[in-house]
């Protein structure tokens, strides 16, 4: 038997419920081993804390005068301290026998406390699904009608099913859990603390006393959480590996079946219906997103933890990360959320007794018509320092004194490689490239107003990327927008890809068009940016070693070459920007910004890369305030320069996490904030601008 050493003293009171099981046992109700695990428990949470010097054998049993004093405890006829310390003299006395795990013998031969299976226990997290599969048809990934209660658990049991399972007093801390599944599992009293639990199921499960302290349910949005599956030719059955992909692998997910068609077209469509129509829906991923279009037909679907017809009471969740969390058909009772965070939390059909939070949404009870816990800004910006003092413009700010805080993402549900993106009256409009869309955003407080796309589409079978790679279609069909200006009350929308500018009301109708593809005047080779000065459009021709001038009717005016005097060469134009009656032009090849006048006269030029590397490879400009915000893919950061090309700021790096970058394709500013289009991480990051 294994001991356990335990500092003596007291920690803290007995939970009630440890008190209802000694009533129970002292009237027969339950077993003497259910009694003892429960004294188990008090050890293990050092609500008894005893010294065990030495241990022996298991007792022949606990003395029936044991038994009377925990019904005289039960009938508050004894106090907690005098039962307390009852069972503090039995253990030390080796009446009781407590070790750190009393895993069953017959499952744990070698008696280290692991069931002998989960010692010989595949590690999943990270192998091909393919492989997986495998395992599965050899030997299973599925752990069933097993009494493992009072075992240990001290691996990485990712993507693993418990069915039907006793894990009551077992002790998972500190391990990992990520996407597993406990289907009717018994969890009493189990330790869970510390555990990497991300998108993990708890479906008719016990969680009664199960301590989460500090579990991580829910992975962040800078991790890409999402599972995307793509239809091509509409697929009306469950899906091939080659039909969705995962962050994670293996990509695996649960399901269960409804008694009812939920008749929702993505559900049916991505996880198809039983023989008699009901529908199969899946517990731990929600459908956040779809797009559709024509040469590209895709849904979004986020993963995370769940919970279902489970009993939750006196579940200790102090410290957790439950956000994005589903919570269903559920009586939650006893339960503190104070200290939890539930951003974006899920409940429907919930009852609340005696639910502790930080608002007051978690009482009474939620019906069918669902309610999603409100995000606590205090909680997404706490390791963030974001000034109070607010300016109203770049110019109240002292030379390059000032700072540039992360302060809020768009990424939810993801952008999906914007390469463009606007302010208009108070407004974000943002090009989300590869989702064949435009969506505009409330600046005040980042929630989306308005999306809309194109109505000129064309048939191809699907793809995850803009390539065209994998497809029967090329990118020029593809309705891919590349850049967004808006002036005079219309929206000019450049689709690069297909040579042509569209044209658009404020509520995203479609007007008209122009462009097609050629060298000629008027004509296009991959026109990806565009810019508005004095009612005339400039757009950066790229393959054609250009810039061409448009009335707002969409007529040629006039063109210009880009080329620089220090090259000697002429120069794609792969961005275009107007301020103060100049064009300010990037040129990536040569990493150079070029800036001429109206006529396109070469004014100056001066290099982005001024820090002695070779990396920077310049890709997005945007001038405000006399500042020029130059986004360098090479290095993943922004550069701010002033009208002199002198460098006066630079940030971010290649990474991630929030504050760093994959793929920057442009930076844009408002004075107050600095939005970045974060292509590879499929987002736009906010950053505060303070002193």
């Amino acid at each position: 038997m294994i001991g356990v050493m335990i500092p003596s003293a007291f920690a803290e009171s007995v939970p009630d419920w440890v008190k209802n099981t000694a009533g129970w046992w002292a009237t027969d109700q339950i077993s003497e081993t259910e009694f003892v695990n429960a004294m188990e428990f008090l050890v293990k949470e050092n609500i008894i804390q005893v010294n065990v010097s030495q241990t022996s054998e298991t007792s022949d049993g606990v003395p029936d005068w044991v038994k009377n004093t925990a019904g005289w405890w039960a009938t508050d006829q004894i106090s907690e301290t005098e039962f307390v310390n009852a069972i503090k003299f039995l253990i030390e006395s080796g009446i009781i026998n407590i070790s750190s795990y009393n895993c069953d013998q017959s499952e744990d031969r070698d008696r280290n406390g692991v069931p002998d299976i989960i010692d010989t226990a595949p590690i999943l997290s990270g192998l091909d699904t393919t492989y997986v599969a495998k395992i599965e048809s050899d030997s299973g990934i599925r752990f069933a009608d097993k009494n493992w209660s009072n075992c240990y658990f001290p691996k990485d049991l990712s993507h693993y099913t418990f069915y039907n399972v006793d894990l009551s007093y077992s002790d998972f801390s500190d391990s990992k859990l990520f996407n597993t599944m406990f289907d009717k599992v018994n969890l009493l009293g189990a330790d869970l603390s510390n555990v990497d639990i991300r998108g993990s199921v708890f479906f008719a499960a016990n969680l009664s006393h199960t301590n989460f302290e500090n579990a991580d349910f829910s992975t962040d949005n800078w991790e890409e959480p999402f599972v995307i599956f793509s239809y091509g030719d509409f697929p009306s059955s469950s899906s091939s590996g080659e039909d969705y992909v995962c962050y994670y692998q293996p990509c695996v997910f649960f399901r269960t079946t409804l008694d009812y068609d939920l008749n929702n077209f993505f559900y049916d469509r991505t996880f198809g219906n039983t023989e008699n129509g009901n529908s199969i829906v899946p517990l731990n991923l929600l459908i956040v997103d779809s797009v559709f279009d024509e040469s590209d037909s895709r849904s979004v679907w986020r993963h995370h933890a769940g919970f279902y017809f489970s009993n939750i009471t006196g579940t200790i969740f102090t410290g957790s990360d439950l956000s994005y969390a589903n919570f269903g058909h559920l009586d939650i009772r006893n339960v503190d959320f104070t200290d939890v965070n539930l951003n974006y939390g899920y409940f429907r059909f919930v009852d609340f007794n005696n639910v502790k939070s930080t608002s007051n949404l978690l009482s009474g009870t939620v019906g069918s018509e669902g309610m999603s816990y409100p995000a606590n800004t205090e909680l997404d910006t706490a390791d963030q320092y974001i000034s109070n003092k607010k300016f109203e413009t770049l110019r109240n700010l002292d030379g390059d004194d000032f700072n540039i805080v992360f302060d809020h993402a768009l990424d939810y549900p993801p952008i999906n490689w914007s390469m463009g993106m606007t302010i208009y009256d108070e407004k974000l409009y943002v090009a989300d490239t590869d989702n064949h869309r435009i969506v505009v955003y409330d600046l005040e407080n980042n929630e989306k107003l308005l999306t809309f796309t194109s109505p000129i589409q064309n048939y191809c079978d699907s793809t995850h990327t803009w390539t065209k790679v994998g497809t029967d279609c090329t990118t020029e069909m593809r309705n891919l927008p590349t850049s967004i200006e808006i002036i005079d009350d219309k929206i000019f929308v450049a689709y690069g890809f297909q040579d042509e500018i569209q044209v658009f009301d404020l509520d995203g109708n479609y007007l008209w068009k122009f462009g097609s593809s050629g060298a000629q005047a008027g004509q296009f080779n991959s026109p990806n940016k565009l810019v508005a000065s004095n009612n005339e459009l400039f757009v950066a021709d790229f393959e054609n070693y250009r810039i061409q001038v448009f009335d707002l009717d969409g007529n040629f005016l006039r063109q210009f070459e880009t080329h620089s005097n220090s090259i000697k060469q002429f120069s794609k134009p792969i961005d275009v920007y107007a301020y103060d009656s100049q064009i300010f032009v990037v040129d990536q090849h040569h990493a150079l910004i070029l800036v001429f006048d109206l006529n396109g006269k070469l004014m100056k030029e001066f290099p982005v890369n001024q820090n002695l590397s070779n990396t920077s490879e310049p890709y997005g400009i945007f001038v405000y305030d006399d500042l020029i915000f130059v986004s360098d893919i090479g290095d993943s950061s922004v550069k701010i320069f002033d009208l002199d090309g002198n460098l006066v700021k630079q940030f971010g790096q290649y990474g991630d996490r929030y504050g760093e970058f994959k793929h920057p394709n442009l930076a844009i500013t408002d004075g107050n904030r600095i939005f970045v289009s974060d292509a590879y991480n499929y987002r736009i990051q906010i950053f505060n601008i303070v002193p």
